[in-house]
């Protein structure tokens, strides 16, 4: 990171800040509950979390007719080293699915989904290897004296690993289970009474593998999105399509939880205001600017028209399994069908700015 070459002249918000101070609210909280002597690192420049708590302060007593140029006032401009070139990233989004699904197994709902088994065991491996710089969380199982890793998405789905054990939150779609550990939580609708959330829980610590990449053969690469992936696995047989969702042995386990949507770290999510990045890169909890094209869809429809180029401000304060590097950049589009339309088809090329007070 380093202090942007190309700062913009004015900050511009596509939301007109709608949201924003949701978002800022839910940070300001968070970091009055840390050390206010803890340093947040924006390249070569350090800055004390206290420090940049007051400017979140100073931001929340503005109204919005106020914000832009107190930004561009008050605020530095820093850029990421994406992987083409400085500023650049690679933008996806994600969203809070809203699924169909039943306390008990039926025909049409034949997937459990799991909470987080008692045997899940995190393994720390820099106590043993301090030398060693490890990129993931370890998850293993004791198998009499031996530790192995957790199960993967074949044994537990395809092999029942888990069957049986009362961990079994709801039965839903095999599909929309998969997708909604892609996503990391959502709501079930059960039996069309009740709406259950599911927030994340743990992970079986496999890595994520997308399996997008699998099936080149059937989608070209430039057009794997969400909606093209799902059709495709759902013109399969179930059998087919269980053995390419296998390919990530990624597994998420879920907790019944609050109705708000929640970030890795716990934080309620905001839509179209939360992003998730490489947490060993990029100080969580920053407020950044995103310039990126967003689709413009056909009103009724999914059919993209085009694109827009905006910009927005954003809370960096979500992690991803598949966000991993300097050039990635994951936004949180909200809950539901309507959020679903847009983030699962964002896919491209943006900009990163970080804010970071003058002080």
């Amino acid at each position: 990171m380093r202090p942007a070459q190309h700062a913009p002249r004015l900050i511009t918000d596509d939301l007109n800040f709608e949201g924003l101070q949701a978002a800022l609210t839910v940070q300001q909280q968070a970091f009055s509950k840390r050390d206010p002597d803890t340093l947040l690192q924006f390249g070569p420049r350090t800055i004390r979390l206290g420090d940049y708590l007051r400017a979140v302060n100073t931001l929340l007593a503005l109204d919005t007719t106020q914000l832009a140029a107190a930004l561009n006032r008050d605020f530095e401009f820093f850029e990421v080293f994406g992987d083409q070139r400085w500023g650049d990233i690679f933008l996806t989004s994600y969203f809070e699915p809203v699924i169909s699904g039943s306390s008990q197994p039926t025909p049409r709902f034949t997937r459990a989904l799991y909470r987080k088994p008692p045997d899940l065991l995190a393994l720390d491996l820099a106590k043993f290897m301090p030398q060693q710089e490890f990129s993931r969380k370890f998850r293993a199982r004791l198998a009499g004296s031996a530790l192995l890793p957790y199960y993967s998405r074949e044994e537990i789905d395809s092999r029942g690993a888990l069957n049986g054990r009362g961990l079994e939150i709801c039965w839903v779609d095999p599909i929309d289970a998969f997708f909604l550990q892609v996503q990391g939580s959502g709501v079930v609708s059960i039996d069309g009474k009740q709406d259950l959330k599911l927030n994340f829980a743990d992970k079986n610590g496999h890595e994520y593998q997308a399996i997008g990449k699998f099936v080149k053969e059937k989608i070209a690469p430039r057009q794997v999105d969400l909606p093209s992936l799902e059709a495709y696995l759902r013109s399969l047989s179930p059998a087919e399509a269980q053995r390419i969702m296998n390919l990530n042995p990624s597994y998420v386990f879920f907790e019944p939880g609050v109705s708000n949507a929640r970030t890795a770290s716990g934080l309620p999510a905001t839509a179209g205001r939360t992003i998730a990045t490489d947490h060993r890169l990029f100080p969580k909890g920053a407020l950044g600017l995103l310039e990126f094209d967003k689709p413009v869809l056909e009103a009724g429809s999914d059919r993209q028209l085009g694109t827009q180029r905006v910009s927005r401000l954003v809370l960096d304060q979500d992690t991803g399994g598949a966000i991993t590097g300097p050039g990635r950049v994951d936004l949180f589009w909200g809950r539901g069908e309507e959020a679903k339309r847009y983030a699962g088809i964002i896919k491209g090329r943006g900009r990163l700015y970080y804010l970071v007070p003058k002080v």
